[in-house]
């Protein structure tokens, strides 16, 4: 997929969702602009400078109150992650679900005030 395509794909989550999205790199899924998360817009004329500035191929999503939604990545490669997912899949409501490149899971709840975002 083209730096161009990803660009349209992150107008349409800015447009549609009011996602504020940011180009990352495919090699480490680091950000690609010099402040992150922080450079997120939801802007469509923004996110189409943020990619011509500094393309990306893949979308970042500020998390969190800027988007309105958390997610919960389960990242099934390690024994832990796979262990709490098998215990505790039934206790989480139903949401909207992606599965990553590496075969884990996002998966996405309206934010909390009271959440908390960390990686553990």
């Amino acid at each position: 997929m083209s730096a161009g395509d990803v660009c349209r794909m992150a107008q349409n989550l800015a447009r549609n969702c009011g996602w504020h999205v940011f180009p990352c790199r495919v090699a480490d899924k680091k950000p690609c602009t010099p402040h992150g998360f922080k450079d997120a817009s939801n802007d469509p004329a923004r996110v189409t400078e943020l990619w011509r500035r500094s393309p990306g191929g893949l979308v970042g999503i500020a998390t969190g109150e800027p988007s309105g939604i958390s997610v919960l990545d389960v990242d099934v490669q390690h024994d832990e992650a796979r262990a709490w997912w098998w215990r505790h899949e039934h206790l989480l409501p139903t949401t909207r679900a992606y599965r990553t490149r590496r075969g884990g899971l996002h998966l996405y709840f309206k934010h909390t005030p009271s959440v908390r975002q960390s990686e553990v």
